[in-house]
């Protein structure tokens, strides 16, 4: 029997983003509007979360193992953005697998799972690491790690 999941933030990296990945925009910047609630948001989220299993995330449609090779060669030139070293970020599919965890119809969260755990790489508030004209970006966008700005 599965235990329930447990997250952890061990090789997270509180950075942000705005670069051209794979031709594409990405940016990790949240709105500056929901700055003040965007990790209540999601750490409440990974609280329900965190009392299921992963076969019970993968039943209610919000996780799911990244399969497919546009969206694994984004994640990696993210990491590589983010500041990770190569070899550490080819290591990870070859000993684990990509996975991405659904917060809302917008918000995902990426990283691996390894012994129950998802550990947390980085975020994409605006459903761009496999992107989806369905979801705009705000015009004011703010790095959600800083008390103060940081732009």
């Amino acid at each position: 029997m599965l235990s329930k999941l447990t997250f952890s933030f061990d090789y997270f990296t509180p950075k942000c983003l705005t670069n051209k990945i794979g031709g594409e925009n990405f940016t990790n910047k949240i709105s500056e509007k929901e700055k003040g609630t965007f990790f209540a948001y999601i750490l409440s989220t990974l609280k329900v979360y965190s009392n299921h299993t992963i076969v019970e995330l993968g039943q209610q449609g919000v996780w799911y193992q990244v399969k497919r090779e546009e969206p694994l060669k984004r994640i990696a030139e993210i990491l590589q953005g983010l500041g990770y070293r190569e070899e550490w970020i080819n290591k990870i599919p070859q000993k684990y697998s990509f996975y991405k965890l659904k917060i809302d119809k917008r918000i995902r969260i990426f990283g691996y799972y390894s012994e129950n755990s998802f550990h947390i790489l980085f975020f994409d508030p605006h459903h761009l690491v496999e992107p989806d004209d369905k979801f705009g970006i705000d015009k004011k966008l703010t790095c959600a790690w800083c008390v103060k700005s940081c732009d």
